[in-house]
């Protein structure tokens, strides 16, 4: 309904504007038409917009870009974004080794592409405001960055200490578990501190806190809740790993 509405109202505003810029009030129909058109192919029965696909996004459709677009800013100006669109469904991925062993499936969350698509714009409107305050030695997802500059670093400290009989030693950490182990509290502190923009920092809590997971191995579904860690498969999990890092 809140969609159905948002539509009629995105409608009027439009045919409003056409109207005091004494455009084509034809063709500011004829763009709704389509528009709607596209919107009922892409609705769901609950009215929400979960039958878009990447493929979809691709087809450069104007009409699915523009409503997009005035959903995504409708949501900024709101704080808010619909709570059922940011529960994904959880799959197990196999990895390796004994098929038996539940250690060797990694759990990977399917979001809706609604949700990924909205998280990813904000994400790139703060992504430089993050990269300036992570060190230069942080090289993992960020642009213009490798870490083959970090290994060629290491390669350097080596040779010069074999070259200089130096004592030299190396630490190498692997984090068991590390998404999971991402506090919510810290990264949002960080995106505090980094002076990115309230609004999305709070966009982001809203998007991350009280959240829930769907998985299905057997007939029922299981509703599992989160309380913490950052879920692979969201496009913002890197950069939220690495600033909590």
């Amino acid at each position: 309904m809140a969609v159905k509405q948002s539509l009629r109202e995105y409608g009027r505003t439009k045919l409003l504007k056409a109207a005091e810029a004494r455009s084509s009030i034809r063709r500011c129909k004829r763009d709704l038409s389509d528009q709607k058109a596209v919107m009922s192919a892409l609705l769901d029965k609950d009215g929400s917009l979960d039958n878009i696909t990447v493929d979809l996004l691709r087809s450069r459709s104007t009409a699915l870009h523009t409503l997009l677009a005035e959903h995504f800013n409708h949501y900024l100006k709101l704080k808010r974004f619909p709570e059922q669109r940011k529960e994904p469904k959880t799959i197990l991925l196999f990895q390796e080794r004994s098929a038996r062993g539940i250690h060797n499936y990694r759990p990977i969350s399917l979001l809706s592409v609604v949700y990924k698509s909205f998280t990813i714009v904000l994400l790139h409107r703060m992504e430089s405001i993050l990269d300036e305050h992570h060190s230069v030695e942080q090289s993992g997802f960020r642009r213009n960055f490798s870490c083959m500059h970090n290994i060629q670093a290491v390669g350097q400290l080596i040779e010069r200490s074999r070259e200089y009989r130096l004592p030299s030693a190396l630490l190498f950490v692997d984090y068991k578990k590390a998404s999971d182990s991402v506090a919510i509290n810290a990264v949002l502190n960080v995106l505090m501190q980094a002076g990115v923009d309230p609004d999305y920092v709070h966009l982001f809590e809203q998007c991350l806190s009280n959240t829930s997971t769907f998985i299905q191995l057997f007939d029922p579904k299981l509703k599992i809740p989160v309380g913490k860690g950052v879920r692979q498969g969201d496009t913002i999990f890197p950069k939220f790993f690495t600033a909590a890092l």
